[in-house]
């Protein structure tokens, strides 16, 4: 009974230390829109981004200027996709609980609500909707001059996309087929050396108790 009560508290102890994957699909149904567009996330959590249809991005922003760049904040690049096609993954590593607005950099999207946020704060005036509002109001959707950044690259078989379809999951589904490291910046990055260096200390501890 012990060795089994030790052995919940380590898995436990080990999804905390490697946090939890999100899912993003983008240009889910063909429409202009991030789904879910709002999502929360912990610290040592990850946002994925699967582009599903289409040719979007996705680009952090501050919440004063909607469709403007945030300085050394993430942008995945454009990413066309469509049925048949392998769905292109943006990786993001949140690393602090601190509000993250995004948009999309294609033609008017963002213009056209193609916006979202990560650990909005209950009871700010700073809304989903406030941003949604100002964002079309913006006269220009700005494109990053450099990128990818901010993030990793990854794939999906196109076996697993199929029409682009579906609901959004909050957890990660198929496992990227490919993966490139990006240089990170502001709120995001690569699993920290002591979330790695957490999950070895119950993996020996798990050793040293069986």
């Amino acid at each position: 009974m012990q060795l089994t009560n030790t052995l919940l508290l380590l898995s436990t102890a080990a999804s905390s230390v490697m946090g939890i994957t999100h899912v993003v699909k983008v240009g889910l149904n063909s429409a202009l829109t991030y789904t879910p567009n709002s999502l929360t996330a912990a610290v040592g959590d990850k946002v994925e981004f699967d582009f599903l249809n289409a040719n979007h991005s996705v680009v952090q922003a501050p919440f004063t200027t909607p469709c403007v760049p945030s300085p050394g904040g993430f942008f995945s690049g454009f990413h066309p996709g469509g049925p048949g096609k392998a769905i292109d993954t943006f990786t993001i590593d949140i690393k602090t609980t601190d509000v993250i607005w995004f948009y999309c950099a294609q033609a008017k999207h963002c213009q056209s609500g193609m916006v979202g946020v990560i650990n909005v704060v209950a009871g700010s005036n700073k809304t989903l909707d406030a941003f949604t509002a100002a964002a079309k109001l913006a006269p220009n959707n700005v494109v990053p001059p450099t990128g990818p950044v901010g993030g990793v690259l990854g794939q999906i078989a196109p076996a697993a996309n199929g029409t682009g379809g579906g609901a959004a999951t909050g957890t990660g589904g198929a496992k990227p087929t490919s993966t490139a490291p990006i240089v990170s910046n502001g709120a995001v990055g690569t699993v920290s050396a002591s979330q790695a260096g957490g999950l070895f200390s119950l993996l020996l501890v798990a050793g040293l108790l069986l």
